[in-house]
């Protein structure tokens, strides 16, 4: 090894003098990083990049099977929130009735699903709307295609809408629908074209490259493999070599299509038929052995063969060397909902069980007064995952996505060579909907609206034993169960419970609210049975969480675990949700062990989770990487103020030196626009006693730097511009999540009391 290669060993580790190690440590790591550096050899794969073989062409035509809005059909389609005209030049006008936020265009279609898979239609708009296509048996919905959101236009765009695979096996259908969302608009529907489209045109084109695919809910980057458009590639095979890449097949793909390996030289050749490869999810894992060929240069071909229909998608393609110890890894885990005082090893905390997080931190150190910037799950992950604050995203909801030029964690590790892994358990932190699979090579979300940890927890097992990663690991692992409807499983559901049989039994007395509950929790009498559900769902998560933290590679590698908000309990009149700025709403778990991290320390320093992306990228040896944030363990961390924001931008929040401002910046719940309310963490945690007219000084300046951070806010896209999918906002809608309002600036002085209070 040279001496620019040990320096620059030297310079990836830890930070040992911010960690109080001695010298002797510090030696004894850069000795095994050194030894490790000298071994590496053929250690870590080699990514393979394929291209598309010279002259071939993927066959992306489609195929016409019916027009439905021929002229001899156009009598049978019928308008439900506006009218319909037929103007004589074909086709049907349509203008929305005023208020109507759905128009349905109906007519009766008896076809089975599983004879075509896409409609093309062509729509101008005069405002834009989001266009989708529903079928129907018996008046009964059987499934719809995702919102394509459509521009305003005076001539005719064309759109293609893409029906979801599952709907091939649900039968024949007798109605079909297309549904428009958003603002009263007129609308010319020109075609609606019913399509069996190629196979080549269900994957990515492989000429644009690897692609973003999204088969069962599991997201992976591959490139688009289809008859007469086989893919090359080359690279040289290491010792042990092995072909190691994982498959996607469309569902409408034809099960006895075969994949074939051509290998030069050689002539090694392997075949397989895509329904009998191995593996349960809808990414199979391929491996083959190349050992043979050791230290060649090989030239891959990779082909399919099966008609126009067959078509399956290739990811993650690599060359691995011989078997060595698992390699370095490190786990961000996200618990939603999870409140910061329910953690068993914290002192003055709930008390609860939670003996899986208490290892944890006894491993490592326990942040004892962590926020979170925001109150809402989607924001608060994209300032996680990006080191911004959604001031500066521009996010304060939970449908409105990450914008595509923001990097995210996953981006810095994959750009360092690192396998980057994400498993969440809502369906609104998926890609399409949050942005926040990019840097990630695999991704895995719900197919509705949320899972248990086991489910998810069971994913990321099945990837592990599938392909365990030969390459660095970064995985996100989000467990959403402390949030309503509270479904605690069994052994955990209504332990410690001596209520009432019933908590929802009306004889009971109702008890007073503010405001109503909602969803499952409508009804409830028994209020103190919640409280418990939510402290069990808590032990719950700590006892699934075992299973990841005790197993390879994770045991012994750098585990962070932090929530994304907290928990109204009762306080303030707020029962099971998050709708304030107060400290139950933002104080949150944050636990950090592994490698480099002092263990048992608590740290009660007030600290923000914004930092805890760039303080994992300096314990992983990167800390060269562009990223915001200061590292937690880093000497240059100062303390600052922690500003905040509500969902929606209903509120505000300046917390700093221990005091704590609330400015509301609309009237709701009860709060008048503008009004202030201040509180002192240190002798007031619960923030029970407001303080504003014993402490105006005091509340004039922070309400001045508030009011300041909130003005130098980038100017952000009106939240209603765009259309969205109705069935997210029913999902949404469920789990308690209110999806309208927030639009203009943050901040807007005018002449009300509370302005002219303070001027």
């Amino acid at each position: 090894m040279s001496s620019a290669e040990l320096e620059q060993a030297a310079q990836r580790l830890p930070p040992s003098a911010v960690l109080g190690r001695s010298m002797g440590n510090a030696a004894a790591l850069l000795l095994a990083c050194l030894l490790a550096a000298c071994d590496a050899g053929d250690a870590q794969p080699a990514p393979l990049q394929l291209r598309l073989a010279p002259g071939a062409r993927p066959q992306l035509h489609d195929e016409l099977l019916a027009d439905l809005l021929a002229p001899q059909d156009l009598a049978l389609w019928s308008l439900r929130g506006g009218t319909l005209q037929r103007p004589a030049e074909g086709g049907l006008d349509l203008r929305a009735d005023p208020g109507a936020g759905r128009v349905w265009l109906r007519r009766p279609f008896r076809a089975d699903p599983a004879r075509f898979d896409g409609v093309r239609v062509r729509l101008a708009a005069g405002l834009p709307v989001g266009l989708s296509l529903a079928l129907f048996r018996r008046g009964a919905l059987v499934g719809r295609t995702a919102v394509v959101p459509v521009g305003s236009s005076i001539e005719p765009l064309e759109l293609l809408l893409e029906l979801p695979a599952a709907l091939a096996s649900r039968g024949v259908c007798d109605e079909l629908g297309l549904a428009f969302t958003g603002p009263p608009s007129r609308l010319r529907l020109r075609s609606v074209e019913l399509l069996r489209r190629s196979g080549a045109a269900r994957v990515p084109d492989p000429a644009q490259g690897a692609q973003a695919v999204t088969f069962a809910g599991e997201t992976r980057h591959g490139w688009g493999l289809s008859q007469g458009a086989p893919l090359l590639g080359q690279a040289r095979v290491p010792r042990a070599g092995r072909l190691l890449m994982s498959v996607g097949v469309p569902v409408s793909s034809v099960p006895d299509a075969r994949l074939r390996l051509d290998v030069e030289p050689g002539g090694v050749t392997h075949s397989w038929r895509l329904d009998e490869l191995d593996g349960s999810g809808p990414w199979r894992p391929l491996s083959v052995d190349l050992s043979a060929l050791a230290g060649q240069q090989v030239r891959l071909r990779l082909s399919l063969q099966g008609g126009r229909e067959a078509a399956c998608v290739l990811a993650g393609p690599r060359l691995s060397g011989p078997a060595r110890a698992p390699p370095r890894s490190v786990l961000l885990i996200t618990s939603d909902t999870h409140r910061g005082d329910h953690l068993g090893a914290l002192p003055g905390g709930v008390e609860l069980s939670t003996p899986t997080l208490d290892a944890l931190a006894a491993r490592g150190v326990l942040f004892e007064d962590c926020f979170a910037p925001i109150n809402f799950t989607n924001p608060s992950h994209a300032a996680l995952l990006t080191g911004k604050h959604p001031r500066d995203l521009g996010l304060i909801d939970n449908r409105s996505p990450l914008a595509p030029d923001v990097a995210t964690l996953a981006c810095v590790y994959a750009e360092a060579g690192w396998e980057t892994w994400a498993a969440v358990s809502v369906g609104h932190l998926s890609p399409g909907v949050s942005g926040l699979g990019r840097g990630f090579s695999r991704f895995s979300a719900p197919l509705r609206v949320q899972r248990s940890a086991d489910d998810t927890l069971d994913v990321v097992a099945r990837w592990l034993d599938e392909q365990p990663p030969s390459r660095p690991l970064f995985l996100w692992l989000h467990v959403f169960d402390a949030h309503t409807p509270y479904d605690v499983p069994e052994p955990f559901d209504e332990r410690g419970y001596d209520g009432p049989p019933d908590p929802f039994d009306p004889s009971l007395p109702e008890p007073e609210l503010d405001t109503p509950l909602r969803g499952a929790l409508a009804g409830l009498r028994h209020l103190e049975w919640g409280r418990l559900q939510y402290r069990n769902l808590v032990s719950y998560l700590d006892h699934a969480l075992a299973r990841v933290l005790q197993s390879a590679p994770f045991g012994d590698g750098l585990v962070a675990l932090v929530g994304d908000h907290g928990e109204s309990l009762g306080e303030h009149g707020l029962w099971f949700v998050h709708a304030e700025l107060y400290r139950d709403t933002l104080h949150v778990p944050l636990l950090l062990a592994g490698p480099g991290v002092e263990r048992g320390l608590l740290d009660d320093r007030p600290v923000s989770h914004l930092d805890l992306g760039r303080t994992l990228l300096d314990l992983s040896g990167l800390e060269a990487a562009t990223f915001p944030g200061t590292s937690l363990l880093s000497p240059a961390w100062r303390r600052g103020p922690r500003p905040g924001l509500s969902s929606l931008a209903s509120s505000a929040c300046w917390s700093e030196d221990g005091w704590h401002l609330i400015l509301h910046l609309r009237a709701h719940g009860g709060f008048a626009r503008h009004q202030v309310e201040l509180f002192e963490l240190s002798t007031d945690k619960r923030c029970l006693h407001d303080l504003v007219d014993q402490e105006p000084q005091r509340a004039a300046a922070l309400r001045r730097k508030l009011v300041a951070w909130l003005a130098a806010a980038p100017s952000r896209a009106d939240p209603g511009a765009d259309a969205v999918d109705p069935e997210l906002l029913a999902d949404l809608e469920a789990l308690g999540y209110v999806e309208t309002g927030g639009e203009g600036p943050f901040w807007q002085a005018d002449a009300c009391a509370w302005c002219t209070r303070w001027p």
